[in-house]
């Protein structure tokens, strides 16, 4: 082992995808009556970072769109508001 070559291929490899199958809750049946087996994939680290920022650009566009409104309130309420301080 001493005169073979070393290589890191071993550490650097792509991980395996994990699947694994659990029984679903009691509401999800087959046609026969029988629960439905959930094959569930183990998401990389990844994935995971992706899916939480999309999340908060999404969180970041709802706030964006509050604000908007609050700044830019629709015509009718503005003259409703202005009908309340003529009177």
């Amino acid at each position: 082992m001493a005169n073979e070559k070393k290589s890191l291929k071993y550490f650097m490899r792509e991980p395996e995808t994990e699947i694994v199958t659990a029984p679903g809750p009691e509401t999800f049946k087959d046609e026969e009556g029988n629960t439905i087996q959930f094959e569930i994939r183990v998401l990389t680290q990844k994935e995971i970072q992706e899916m939480a920022c999309s999340q908060k650009q999404a969180n970041e566009r709802i706030k964006k769109r509050r604000r908007e409104k609050r700044r830019n309130p629709p015509h009718d309420s503005l003259i409703k508001i202005l009908w309340y301080y003529h009177s």
